[in-house]
């Protein structure tokens, strides 16, 4: 809506106010926050006004809010200066809480491939590295559905990040596998292989203090145009719905997932993402878990025993040798899941 229904229902509210007509007044200033708050597409043009803008018109309204909670104490309401109380406070704390909630801060899980988020017990992360056959596979990429998060070095590497609701931790690691077992049956005719990182490995690489790219960030269709160290996509069904970049400090702090809260002008493929990252940074060349995984994809259905072969280290983590000869090695969480997603 215009800012002139804005205006006519801010008026409307105050003369309800007056009036003593707390519904109407209510219903007014509710629907100014709807408009306040709700998502919008980011333009160039929005986002050069919002740095000059000062104050937003949300903490006009918040602030309005407040003095109608000071005004209906004085009248010698009960419920009102609470309700406009509350709700002043959430339209000037609203950007922090979200900012807060989004950051995703998350413990690793001893022995596991699991991490779980400190403000919601039951929401469980995992990464999972994406290996490459070869660099021109990497269009194989744009088959990952979810959030993808793209470190990029001296060669870019990539990591899906899996999000599951569970109870438990047998529950969250079995949907954790499940998820991963689908994307591999769907990326590795592609050339495109993954492998589920260790919960404290995880957790290194995520304790990273990142800065959020504002200068570009919302004006770019494809990749950003200004340097960057960390891409945060959300994609779904090849497209991409939202996204974030960020420039990384060092490293340290508690883990948590980059969010991705910035929604594009408009939604290109995920594939045109992963060719431009590809024709201006590269990717990682092929390790040893390229041909070590391919392997196991390539022989699902013989049986496992056949198919590793598996020695202790002498680090704490175990050797395996995969039917085809490629020699890697693991923990024993990472063994354990690599088992059950390529089986």
């Amino acid at each position: 809506m215009g800012w002139a229904t804005k205006a006519a229902a801010a008026v409307l509210g105050v003369g309800a106010l007056g009036a003593g007509v707390w519904p109407v007044s209510l219903l007014a200033f509710g629907y100014l926050a709807f408009c306040f708050l709700r998502p919008g597409r980011a333009t160039p043009e929005a986002d050069a006004r919002s740095k000059t803008r000062l104050p937003s018109g949300r903490l006009v309204l918040g602030g309005v809010l407040l003095l109608l909670s000071v005004v209906a104490f004085r009248e010698g309401g009960v419920v009102s200066p609470a309700v406009f109380l509350l709700a002043g406070l959430g339209m000037v704390a609203y950007p922090s809480a979200r900012a807060r909630a989004a950051a995703n801060r998350v413990v690793p899980m001893r022995d596991s491939i699991l991490l779980r988020e400190r403000a919601f017990p039951f929401r469980w992360h995992a990464l999972a590295e994406v290996k490459l056959e070869a660099q021109d596979r990497a269009r194989g990429l744009s088959l990952v559905d979810g959030r993808l998060l793209l470190f990029i070095g001296k060669s870019p590497r990539a990591f899906q990040v899996v999000t599951v609701l569970a109870l438990n931790h047998r529950g969250a690691e079995r949907r954790v596998i499940e998820a991963l077992r689908r994307e591999t049956k769907a990326m590795s005719q592609r050339g495109v292989h993954l492998l589920p990182l260790d919960s404290m490995e995880a957790s290194r690489m995520l304790s990273l203090k990142l800065k959020r790219l504002r200068s570009g960030s919302v004006d770019w269709n494809v990749v950003p145009t200004d340097s960057f160290d960390v891409l945060a996509l959300q994609a779904s069904d090849g497209i991409l719905l939202r996204k974030r970049a960020f420039r990384a400090g060092v490293k340290g702090g508690p883990a948590f997932i980059p969010p991705v809260d910035a929604t594009p002008m408009r939604e290109p493929l995920l594939a045109e993402v992963v060719e431009a990252i590809s024709e201006r940074h590269g990717w990682a060349n092929p390790d040893e878990f390229s041909p070590f995984l391919a392997s196991l994809d390539a022989s699902r259905a013989e049986p496992l025993a056949e198919r590793l072969t598996v020695t202790d280290g002498a680090d704490g983590t175990v050797s395996a040798v995969s039917l085809g000869g490629a020699q890697v090695k693991l923990t024993r969480s990472q063994l354990r899941a690599v088992a059950r997603v390529y089986a």
